[in-house]
């Protein structure tokens, strides 16, 4: 049987709306890895929100988190840590420009979390811990640190010049990833063009001398279609946006709080055996 190198979004797809992995699907992955498969986290998620995950299933392999801005060493400790940061130059312009139109903004660097305008109905995107300190402060105060990406709230009609502001003064260094717009806000993602999910999960195959035509993907969200291009076999959960399900090459039959992914896996690893 190939050994297979198995890609894993969080949120959406190997977690429940609870954000916990199910008894069920704990089990089958950790037997996945017994069985000499490699699987790999491929997560929005800052390092701390996704290392409890990692340790539960017993993982020795990098960890990707931030969208693929920031590959970690984990438990391999041979692996060269990738860290793909804004320059702060360009964080201070970012803010500098949209400072009087900003919703709410925030990144996070390791254990820490910096907030632009806190709003409490949206801290369960922050990850805290009990380790996690928070720093209120504008982004253009000096000496932060630099993030591996930004969100950040618009306020309209202020979305458009801010995207042509990020197209064309930011060094040619940045994109964004839209999260969805309403009658007041616009949601962006802020990160450096060439970090994604898919350039990452690219990396540690080769790292781990795994080929491309063995490498399986599964995700549900915006943030998961280069994940699920570059793979040999990417599958979209029952429950992916439709920008998803377009490019993969199969969709789940069971969404993630049918534990979806490993039902569609064991039929896979299944079929590649017999």
């Amino acid at each position: 049987m190939k050994k297979y190198l198995i890609g894993i979004d969080l949120d959406g797809t190997t977690l429940n709306a609870a954000s916990e992995i199910s008894t069920e699907t704990l089990a089958y992955l950790k037997y996945v890895v017994k069985q000499g498969h490699k699987i790999v986290i491929a997560t929005g998620r800052p390092y701390r929100g996704c290392r409890e995950f990692y340790d539960a299933l017993g993982l020795d392999t990098p960890l990707i988190c931030d969208n693929g801005s920031s590959i970690y060493k984990a438990n391999d400790p041979l692996f060269e840590p990738v860290y793909l940061k804004i320059k702060k130059s360009i964080i201070d312009k970012i803010f500098k420009f949209s400072k009087d139109h900003i919703e709410t903004a925030f990144y996070s660097v390791e254990d820490q979390l910096f907030v632009f305008r806190p709003q409490e109905r949206l801290s369960f995107l922050y990850h805290l811990n009990h380790n996690t300190l928070i720093t209120e402060t504008p982004f253009d105060k000096p000496g932060l640190p630099e993030p591996y990406g930004i969100m950040m709230a618009i306020r309209r009609p202020f979305d458009l010049p801010f995207e042509s502001f990020l197209e064309f003064e930011t060094e040619g260094l940045l994109t964004f990833r839209s999260w969805g717009k309403d009658m007041n806000n616009a949601v962006y993602e802020v990160y450096q063009k060439r970090a994604s999910k898919g350039d990452a999960i690219l990396h540690v195959a080769s790292y781990l001398e795994i080929p491309r035509e063995n490498i399986i993907t599964f995700g549900d969200g915006l943030n998961d279609v280069e994940l699920l291009k570059v793979a040999h076999h990417g599958v979209a959960m029952k429950n992916a946006v439709i920008e998803t399900k377009e490019v993969s090459d199969a969709i789940t039959e069971f969404d993630n709080h049918e534990n979806g992914l490993i039902k569609y896996l064991d039929e896979y690893l299944k079929k590649d055996a017999s």
